[in-house]
Order: structure tokens, then C-alpha cells, then sequence
């Protein structure tokens, strides 16, 4: 066998050659994909305030003006229920779809309630903030319902009694304060002692 035929010609040397250095280059992309995965994530699921929601520990509420039990439905959303519902964590239903939550209203106000005090699923009772009042997981129910379609009524801060459906709806811009009232009404008629006497005439 001669020297000739054991040695390969320059052009096959080449491109042998250019082959490793393609599968070199596809074999790190191939790794670098591999070590990458999964770590595409939607921007809606990362922005600031679901990130600080979810690095709170459960039940932790979010500071609040409002004395414990006096907590509006947004603040207890706010404080507690955003951090699965923001972002429809572990299945919960998402803040304001309402596809998600029409299934869930139909099953009532009252049902909800229940499931949000006494816990479903992956969701503990009460969010796992067990601080809140009744009334506060109440409010907070009504809040995330309403924000997705429904016609709930949130129980009123400071235990009143709600107000009549129809004081609820009326515009605010033609309601009228009582000390508003008199200057509404007509000017009363001129006293009689101001009235001339004329001969024979009856006043």
C-alpha cells in the first residue's frame, strides 16, 4: 500500500474538518437550549406585584391603614388573595376573567364564601391568613366576583346594614344634602304686616 493512498487529499481534510466544528457549534446550542428551558415566562406573571406577592410568606397581610376586621374587599385581595389569584397560581381562577370565574359565580355568593373560609383545593382556609375577620374573607369574595361579572355585596365595613339597592345606584351627582335643601325651595310669601290697607278692602 503506498504513502499516497494512506493519507487523505487536503480537500477532504477540510471538510472533515468543517462537519466537527457544525456538530461542535450544534451540540452547544443544543446545550445551552437544554439549560435554558423553562425559564421563558410570561411578563403579566412576573411583574412587580405579583413577584413581591408571591415572595411574601402565606397569609401575611400587606399593611393597611384599616384596623384588623375593618378591611375592604380590595384590601384584603390586595393584601392576601393576589398573590394566587393574581396570576391564577395552582389553578385558582384569575383576577377579573371572567371566564374562569362564570362557573364559580353560578354556584352562588354563599358557596363561595364557604369554600374561601373553610379552604378548597390547593387554597388554604382563608387564604391562609387566619387574622382576617369573616366579613373581610366576605368582602373579599364579593370584590373578586364583582371584578369578573358578578352582583355581590360586599358586607359593609363597620357592621352597618348595607344601603337599599336603589340609594346604591342612584348618581352621586344629584344627590343633595339636607343643609342644601332650603336653598332649594321657594321664597316664603312677604308678611302680612308688610301688606297696605286700602279702605274696604279685606287683606
Amino acid at each position: 500500500m503506498s504513502s499516497e493512498n494512506s493519507t487523505m487529499a487536503p480537500g477532504s481534510v477540510i471538510r472533515v474538518l468543517v462537519a466537527v466544528v457544525a456538530l461542535v457549534v450544534v451540540a452547544i446550542w443544543l446545550l445551552a437550549k437544554l439549560a435554558t428551558s423553562g425559564q421563558i415566562v410570561n411578563a403579566e406573571v412576573m411583574s412587580n406585584e405579583a413577584v413581591a406577592a408571591r415572595l411574601k410568606p402565606v397569609g401575611e397581610s400587606v399593611a393597611s391603614d384599616a384596623a384588623p376586621g375593618m378591611r375592604t374587599g380590595e384590601q384584603v385581595y390586595k393584601a392576601v388573595c393576589i398573590s394566587c389569584h393574581g396570576t391564577a397560581l395552582a389553578g385558582s381562577p384569575k383576577f377579573g376573567d371572567a371566564g374562569a370565574w362564570a362557573a364559580r359565580i353560578a354556584q352562588g355568593y354563599d358557596t363561595l364564601v364557604t369554600h374561601a373560609l373553610n379552604g378548597l383545593n390547593a387554597m388554604p382556609a382563608k387564604g391562609g391568613a387566619t387574622d382576617l375577620s369573616d366579613d373581610e374573607i366576605k368582602r373579599a369574595v364579593a370584590f373578586m366576583g364583582n371584578a369578573a361579572g358578578g352582583k355581590f355585596t360586599e358586607p359593609p365595613v363597620g357592621g352597618g346594614k348595607p344601603a337599599p339597592h336603589w340609594i346604591r345606584k342612584w348618581p352621586a351627582r344629584r344627590s343633595t344634602t339636607a343643609s342644601a335643601w332650603p336653598a332649594m325651595l321657594p321664597a316664603p310669601p312677604a308678611h302680612r304686616s308688610s301688606v297696605t290697607r286700602q279702605p274696604g278692602h279685606r287683606v
